[in-house]
């Protein structure tokens, strides 16, 4: 992958000027974006609801799928990709002290501004506690200089009272973020224009009234489709009910499942608004 920078220490202090890697939530800007690659190479972007950002920025296919992960989590309030750890004096002194080589810009004498592709706040018992993690694919394991960066960033967050954590493209369940993935994609777009006011609201009410009391031993595709049939509504549009409800954990599906729409919906669990947690039969 092709960097368009040049580095140099006068283009740190510009992208540090122009809030490169500073913020928080909607208004974080990670310090490495996509447009500052060329075409090459594998880079992402996507929006994010939890954060509030129209767009996220990923340098890999890895990276993009520990994102999706993350967010899913109930107790993780914001995620900030790319993070830049500013202080190279620091992590050139932790470089020293590990007695391994400190990254420098290809062709230059700049050292690198290190970052961590997340850096995540949790919520813990009412508290924040900030947890970093690199996404790496496994076989980047056996290059010398990416283990010696993985080194010095570790040390130098633990120094900070950051946990780090290392996540391989092996650990990462395929399916459950596929099926995330699947989820998400029934979320109301911005600009989406809907029949009335309250329309999906009004709609997961009623579908969240009926799972309660359903019996039955249909998949959750014939579910919905007698969902539809019983409301009135657009084929495909009961799907989408229950997509939103699993979107709010109120429907909380088996993530592993091949095929989530053709396990039975007896199968399932449903969170009443009220708070009790029950088998939906």
């Amino acid at each position: 992958m092709a960097g368009r920078i040049k580095w140099t220490e006068k283009k740190i202090e510009e992208l540090r000027r122009a809030g490169r890697g500073t913020g928080r939530g909607p208004d974080y800007r990670p310090w490495i974006e996509v447009q500052d690659f060329s075409s090459q190479g594998r880079c992402l972007r996507r929006p994010s609801k939890k954060t509030g950002r129209s767009v996220h920025h990923f340098m890999s296919d890895i990276e993009s799928r520990l994102f999706v992960a993350l967010e899913w989590q109930r107790d993780v309030s914001d995620i900030r990709e790319q993070f830049p750890l500013f202080d190279r004096g620091f992590t050139q002194q932790v470089a020293r002290e590990l007695k391994v080589a400190h990254p420098y810009y290809p062709q230059t004498h700049v050292p690198v501004v290190m970052t961590v592709d997340f850096m995540v706040t949790k919520v813990v018992s009412g508290k924040e506690v900030m947890v970093a993690y690199d996404a790496k694919d496994e076989g980047a394991l056996n290059d010398l200089n990416t283990l010696n960066k993985l080194e010095i960033t570790r040390e130098a967050l633990a120094l900070m009272g950051v946990q780090h954590h290392l996540v391989l493209d092996t650990s990462i369940p395929r399916k459950r973020i596929d099926n995330i993935e699947w989820i998400q994609l029934a979320a109301v777009r911005e600009g989406e224009v809907l029949p009335r006011p309250n329309y999906f609201e009004d709609l997961k009410a009623s579908m969240e009234s009926d799972l309660l009391k359903y019996r039955g031993n249909l998949t959750l595709s014939e579910y919905c489709r007698q969902f539809e049939e019983g409301v009135g509504l657009p084929r495909g549009t009961g799907l989408r009910v229950a997509k939103l409800l699993m979107l709010d954990r109120t429907l909380v599906p088996d993530l592993n499942l091949r095929e989530i729409e053709k396990s039975l919906v007896k199968e399932m669990t449903i969170t009443a608004r009220f708070g009790n947690l029950r088998a939906v039969a």
